[in-house]
């Protein structure tokens, strides 16, 4: 078995600013690493749209993955 190296991207769009392109940002990501010789090497998990008393749940819902 070989060891993934987990991507975790964590988004959020704050009130009061333009708008980030997040999902975009996340599927040009997906592209790019589907596209990629080593895209076997690697687990991307994400959470969006994550307010501050959810980004340290987020990190331990996916440590060990």
């Amino acid at each position: 078995m070989t060891d993934k190296t987990t991507i975790l991207f964590l988004a959020a769009n704050p009130v009061d600013t333009d708008p980030l392109r997040l999902n975009e940002e996340l599927r040009d990501i997906k592209e790019a690493l589907g596209q990629s010789t080593q895209r076997d090497c690697f687990n991307l998990q994400s959470e969006v749209a994550l307010r501050i008393p959810d980004l340290r749940r987020a990190m331990l819902r996916h440590k060990d993955t």
